[in-house]
């Protein structure tokens, strides 16, 4: 599959989700992700332990394992708490500005280059969040 049309994919169920997300907030109770994480864990395990033969065990490799999931929890905790609290309208599009987060990050790294469109997408995206919130 071609990643541009696997990435159009994941936005449009992205999107379908968070709309399912606040309004399970609004009229549900968010207990209930504690088992389904569980069920999650458990198929995750289960996957594991069948391709642990090629799992590579380097001490970067479980630190980086770690940060992920710490940031990965922290970023979710977070989430849930301002699509809880906030309208969705504005929440998403300030937390679709993580890819400016990126983009510093990985030109800072200097893994990757700006180039002048990218610069004016980054500006349009900061103007953009205060038009929302204004």
């Amino acid at each position: 599959m071609n990643w541009l049309y696997a990435a159009m994919i994941a936005m449009a169920a992205f999107g379908i989700n968070n709309v399912v997300l606040k309004w399970f907030l609004q009229k549900g109770d968010w207990r209930i992700f504690i088992p389904l994480v569980s069920i999650a864990a458990v198929g995750l395990t289960v996957y594991f332990i069948m391709v642990m033969r090629e799992v590579n065990f380097s001490k970067e490799s479980i630190t980086l394992g770690f940060a992920l999931l710490v940031l990965g929890g922290a970023s979710a905790l977070f989430f849930l708490i301002a699509v809880n609290e906030g309208p969705l309208s504005i929440v998403m599009p300030v937390t679709a500005l993580s890819v400016i987060i990126t983009v510093v990050i990985q030109v800072y790294l200097g893994a990757e280059t700006l180039k002048p469109t990218t610069v004016a997408g980054v500006i349009m995206g900061l103007v953009s969040i205060v038009l929302l919130t204004s």
